[in-house]
């Protein structure tokens, strides 16, 4: 660590009490205020730091802000948000880059590495409009490597743990309708001659999955690419979560009893299909009790690198038909493709080497996030490196002032400690 290294993180300290000061100042605003105050409020405080700004595309807007140096290599910041599920997300992305800004700015020193920011308030990148802004801005994003920042993407592991891809996703849903109309009402008592949706969708979501969890649509598995040495040893190395995991949801033990590493493998490496809800009717008329005519279920395939969504919808389509479930309905509801940065990177390397500077120990590394964000929306369109950089230690009650002052410093010495190191290695 150099000698001005070492003055960035104890200025952040100095500093802290103007950050936490700031936070608090928006808070109320981001917390009740609709979408357009808030992005006003994003510009107008990046502006005031010296960033220039631009609003990209249409309604959903992208924010894009940067301040360059002229330095050899650039590192985008992708911070994505959804404000209708969380807004503390966002303003703590907001708060750590603009407190690495001034860190620099209050020692009077250029930035090491250009920095650019694109914020997706509404968490629509997919939106197709917000796909065509990205291809049309692509010199503009242009960069190095991609920080992406998404909340607590490690789910049980809490320390700082950087992520370097993501699931993808494939959401479904099967349609059965037994009658001409879906809401037909026909008596309970027609049920040995009538045909009844509820079971005849059972019997199709059956064939999909077996008792050891094993998906049974044929060439399910096909793409998939054994783990080399480097990602079984990153398995190896994560903690046992076992009975975080039991007291976190409330069960007796894992599926199949997994622990330790089997359950890292299941939870991040293994694809699987998971029933969302089900749902059959109509049920009553009028107080009396109706044989569903119509069943519905909705079904998240979370996919691994190398399987496509659509190659696996067309193979789902293909086993009903073979089972002689012509019937069933299947439409797509959502699709997202998984995502992967190798850590063999230069930037991966780079960000690995500035956390275990920055916190003083070396960070996790998880292949993938246990959820799906759609990173690889933003890697093909600009054939860049993600990776999801995790301070850990997120505070679960922003009242907690201690708690959240830790969260807080953690993240500014992240960013600030990546920059950094960025600009030395990629």
């Amino acid at each position: 660590m150099t000698a001005f290294h070492k003055q960035l993180l104890l200025s952040i300290e100095e500093r802290l009490p103007s950050y936490l000061e700031l936070r608090e100042r928006l808070f109320p605003l981001f917390l009740t205020s609709p979408k357009q105050v808030i992005r006003t409020a994003l510009v107008t405080e990046m502006q005031q730091r010296g960033l220039r700004t631009y609003l990209l595309g249409d309604d959903p807007f992208f924010i894009y802000g940067d301040y360059l140096t002229g330095a050899a290599h650039t590192l985008l910041c992708y911070i994505y948000c959804n404000l209708h599920i969380s807004r503390s997300g966002l303003l703590d992305a907001i708060v750590t880059a603009l407190a690495a800004l001034d860190i620099y700015q209050r020692l009077n020193r250029p930035l090491p590495i250009n920095m650019k920011w694109l914020i997706d308030i509404e968490g629509m990148i997919e939106h197709s409009c917000n796909t065509k802004t990205l291809q049309q801005h692509r010199a503009l994003l242009q960069a190095d490597g991609c920080l992406w920042d998404a909340e607590e993407p490690a789910g049980l592991v809490k320390d700082a743990c950087i992520v370097l891809g993501t699931k993808g996703l494939l959401r479904v849903v099967l349609e059965v309708c037994t009658t001409t109309q879906a809401s037909s009402r026909v008596h309970l008592s027609y049920g040995t001659i009538v045909p009844n949706a509820a079971w005849r969708l059972t019997w199709a979501l059956n064939s999909l999955k077996n008792v050891q969890e094993e998906v049974l649509i044929e060439g399910f598995y096909d793409a998939l690419t054994p783990l080399d040495n480097d990602e079984i040893m990153l398995l190896r190395s994560l903690p046992d979560v076992t009975a975080a995991l039991t007291q976190h949801c409330g069960i007796e033990r894992p599926l199949l009893g997994l622990q330790g590493v089997q359950l890292h493998y299941a939870h991040q490496i293994v694809p699987t299909c998971i029933i969302g809800a089900i749902h059959s009717g109509p049920n009553t008329a009028e107080g009396v009790v109706s044989l569903p005519t119509y069943a519905q279920a909705q079904l998240d395939f979370y996919l691994v690198p190398s399987q496509e969504p659509d190659d696996i919808f067309a193979k789902l389509r293909r086993h009903l038909d073979t089972l002689g479930f012509e019937d069933v309905r299947a439409s797509v509801l959502y699709k997202s493709w998984p995502a992967q940065t190798s850590l063999k990177s230069s930037f991966a390397h780079a960000v690995q080497r500035a956390m275990h500077e920055a916190h003083g120990r070396e960070p996790y590394v998880l292949p993938l996030t246990l959820g799906s964000y759609p990173i690889a929306t933003l890697q093909q369109q600009l054939a860049l490196p993600v990776v999801i950089a995790y301070p850990g230690y997120a505070a679960q009650d922003s009242s907690k002032q201690q708690e959240y002052e830790v969260y807080l410093t953690k993240g500014i010495k992240q960013l600030v400690t990546i920059m950094e190191e960025a600009a030395r290695v990629i």
